[in-house]
């Protein structure tokens, strides 16, 4: 099993173009939100429209939460309210925000954005990382992760966590107490989207980033999940 861990895309459309091209090759996609950009001329319900046909036309599977940058905005002085165009869009082959995906003996649970996840499911899709880990601190050293996530991740106890909304994090790789956290980050102006590619039955993830001087990419292996009666001694 094959997961492509995309982050970020605000309607970039050479990312969703590229994309199109690579994800089909893996069994899941996943993007962690902020697909929409709305700093953009083009209007919001454009916008949503045309990612929500591609997500429909996508051949995979595909998991998909949102983040800050895709809620539906309402008159001005009110609060934004969550991305029912991106729920309208939950089918088997697309789980979006609420929703638990199962594929290859695994569970993904989706979280809105501003949302907790519900389960103990093996994976969670978030847009902000839980707060205190470097996935959720910047280059600058700001935290804007969740501080509500690490307490269930602690009562939980999902073997990953995969975010974004930090675009240039401290790591983009962190492992704590038998969970990994994962956040692939972005930047602007490259070519492809920053991306991580996650073998869970190898116990791997490689992130891939493009920069002026061509592509890098950085392997990281970790360790098997404990068994049943460790998790016992460690909450013991």
């Amino acid at each position: 099993m094959t997961i492509l861990h995309v982050t970020d895309l605000h309607f970039t459309e050479r990312w969703f173009a590229w994309l199109h091209e690579s994800a089909p090759h893996h069994d899941l996609l996943c993007i962690s939100g902020d697909l929409l950009d709305q700093s953009r001329g083009i209007p919001f319900h454009r916008q949503a429209a045309l990612i929500a046909e591609w997500l429909t036309l996508h051949p995979r599977p595909v998991c998909v939460c949102s983040g800050n940058s895709d809620l539906e905005f309402l008159p001005p002085g009110q609060p934004r309210r969550p991305a029912t165009w991106l729920r309208a869009l939950s089918r088997p082959r697309l789980r979006v925000d609420g929703d638990t995906a199962f594929l290859h003996g695994r569970s993904i649970e989706v979280a809105g954005y501003r949302e907790t996840p519900r389960s103990a499911a093996d994976i969670w899709l978030v847009h902000l990382p839980p707060t205190d880990t470097p996935v959720a601190r910047s280059e600058y050293g700001i935290d804007l992760g969740d501080k509500g996530l690490p307490a269930l991740v602690r009562e939980h106890r999902p073997r990953l966590v995969l975010s974004g909304h930090v675009h240039h994090p401290e790591a983009w790789f962190h492992e704590e107490d038998g969970t990994i956290y994962l956040n692939p980050g972005c930047s602007r102006g490259s070519r492809i989207p920053h991306h991580i590619l996650i073998e869970p039955d190898r116990f791997a993830a490689t992130r891939v980033t493009e920069g002026p001087i061509g592509s890098y990419s950085e392997t990281v292996l970790w360790p098997a999940s404990p068994s049943v009666s460790e998790h016992e001694q460690l909450s013991a």
